[in-house]
């Protein structure tokens, strides 16, 4: 396939005599003939807050890729190969890749404060609307189909896009949502929030039945009709135990947590400890305690060694990063002469502490406060274009963002039945990163191909 790459800046302003930083990017167009029918364009985001879309650029959608592991489940050895992508998007679309201001070379303007200017909800929606409504212009692209594609906060990124984009007189034709994040109060267990415990007992059972940690009867039962099953488990009676709170009598704990613990592999004593509660990290440390291993959070099929889980040595993040950052680095020299003083930064720890999630919370005046949400965004956005479609991707094994939260979004969108039928829901054999697993990456390529292809 023949295609042009090129990588640069837009710049962004708050009005327009006063710049207040510039957003890098990345973009590939494929070579087309005279008069050819324009092209769909997709603009690529991933989450954190502060990621990149590295990931997405150099693993999965660009043209050129950093090979793999067989199971992409471990470190791929050095030097990291370097190769073409068979599965590139690039076959249905152009890619814009965006790295939003305080990742990769992206900046603000000196003397502008990114705290206040760009690192929030609102903030961040407003820049990066105003780069695709920048970008489109300066590449003659408003006759051209547009597709919002978003990983995990990325998601979070489309939802509010959606209706963002159209109120710029931007008309998205299809968003694809990869382990995405749409609402944080479905994320946060926080007291006395328990919907997350509820949401995440499914896809612990997933990873306890892939480490072996069950009960010969579910071992020996498809994954999938065993997810269900714990699903409907903790929907029900988990839920509804949950919702009594220290109302619930010892007999009714204890009933809990032996059932918890048919379904999780942790001990019964555990779970009672936790207050039927188990936090995701409490989780990934413990389920396979007497191997002195801890699973991989975003990925929970993948493990390291050491007795406690920490987010900084997560090895389904570490595994994926550090391979994509040598690839991309070597792309820009080697490929794309692009030659850039400044660091790029692959992921900004400093943003998600930050990060004002206020300005996400549709709450008039912020009273209360509340959880930042972009559900009540996608909705508006499918209801005002019924022919936006819609595409999610979720991994079997994402702790962090677990199938079961997202399919609560979907059923809470404040859309059409038609609507909601229409949206085209797939998991896969992976983790938060889900195309890392090879198999993965062929079988979304053609659920892709087919979205695409209307």
């Amino acid at each position: 396939m023949e295609y042009s790459a090129f990588a640069g800046y837009v710049p962004l302003f708050l009005d327009e005599s006063r710049k207040i930083g510039e957003m890098f990017f990345v973009s590939y167009k494929k070579k087309v003939r005279q008069n050819e029918e324009k092209r769909p364009v997709s603009f690529i985001l991933d989450g954190g807050p502060g990621a990149s879309s590295i990931m997405l650029h150099m693993n999965f959608f660009g043209p050129r890729q950093v090979a793999g592991t067989e199971k992409g489940i471990d470190l791929p050895e050095m030097p990291y190969r370097f190769a073409d992508n068979e599965n590139t998007l690039l076959t249905h679309s152009d890619l814009v890749f965006i790295d939003p201001v305080g990742t990769g070379f992206s900046r603000p303007e000196e003397g502008v404060d990114p705290y206040k200017t760009f690192w929030g909800v609102k903030q961040d929606i407003d820049s990066i609307c105003q780069f695709i409504q920048r970008y489109m212009a300066q590449n003659g692209l408003f006759g051209s189909p547009l597709y919002l594609v978003g990983q995990s906060y990325g998601g979070f990124r489309c939802g509010a896009l959606a209706s963002a984009l159209q109120e710029r007189g931007i008309q998205p034709k299809g968003i694809v949502l990869i382990s995405p994040a749409l609402s944080y109060e479905d994320l946060a267990a926080l007291i006395p929030n328990d919907r997350p415990h509820v949401h995440n007992l499914p896809t612990m059972c997933n990873a306890a039945w892939y480490h072996k940690k069950l009960a010969p009867e579910f071992l020996g039962m498809d994954r999938e009709e065993l997810y269900q099953k714990a699903k409907s488990w903790a929907e029900s009676e988990y839920l509804a135990a949950l919702w009594k709170g220290n109302r619930l009598d010892e007999a009714e704990r204890h009933s809990i947590a032996e059932k918890y613990s048919q379904f999780s592999g942790l001990r019964a004593e555990e779970i009672l400890q936790n207050n039927l509660r188990v936090p995701i990290d409490y989780f990934a440390s413990n389920l396979l305690r007497e191997k002195s291993v801890f699973l991989g959070a975003y990925d929970a099929r993948i493990t390291s060694r050491g007795a406690i889980y920490d987010l900084n040595e997560d090895p389904s993040m570490f595994y994926a990063q550090v391979p994509a950052f040598s690839a991309l680095m070597d792309h820009f020299s080697e490929n794309l002469n692009f030659v850039e003083s400044r660091e790029y930064i692959y992921f900004n720890k400093l943003l998600y502490p930050a990060w004002d999630f206020q300005s996400g919370v549709n709450n008039p005046g912020n009273r209360g406060g509340g959880f930042a949400c972009t559900v009540g965004e996608l909705s508006k956005g499918l209801r005002r274009n019924p022919k936006v479609r819609l595409f999610v991707a979720m991994g079997n094994y994402d702790l962090r963002c677990s199938r079961a939260s997202f399919e609560y979004s979907v059923n809470h969108l404040d859309i059409p039945k038609s609507q909601r039928d229409a949206i085209t829901l797939k998991h896969y054999d992976g983790g938060h990163m889900l195309y890392t697993n090879p198999a993965v990456k062929k079988l979304f390529k053609t659920d892709l191909d087919l979205f695409y292809e209307g």
